[in-house]
């Protein structure tokens, strides 16, 4: 019994002295200096094209809170021409589905003609 733990403990022993042979790390590929001077550029841009975001958002915001506050400050007449001349975004309407419209699918797997536009409107009407 002793003899066949003997036996397993050198067996495991080489298999571990073959693996650090077989691994060495002058075998290890890397391409971290290769490009070193182009990521260093690459870096550069990003940071600077990220500083450039963060200041213009930045900007913008003191802008709109300049406009808010202007806009809070002025008389009434002056409001009037101001949202006269800004008036305000309207949002598209939305369309008014019909009944069950948003339930209906026709499936593109088994369409005879995938290219055909006889949707909703002929099936309802």
């Amino acid at each position: 019994m002793k003899q066949i733990v003997v036996e397993e403990i050198c067996k495991d022993m080489e298999i571990q002295k073959n693996l650090e042979l077989e691994v060495n790390i002058a075998d290890v590929e890397t391409d971290d200096e290769i490009n070193e001077a182009e990521q260093n550029k690459v870096r550069k841009a990003r940071e600077i094209a990220r500083i450039k975001r963060d200041r213009d958002d930045r900007d913008a915001m003191v802008k709109e809170r300049e406009e808010i506050e202007r806009v809070r400050n002025i008389t009434e007449e002056e409001r009037r021409e101001w949202e006269r001349r800004n008036p305000k975004p309207t949002r598209a309407q939305k369309q008014k589905w019909r009944l069950m419209q948003k339930y209906y699918h026709k499936g593109a797997f088994f369409q005879d003609d995938p290219n055909c536009q006889n949707d909703m409107k002929s099936m309802i009407q």
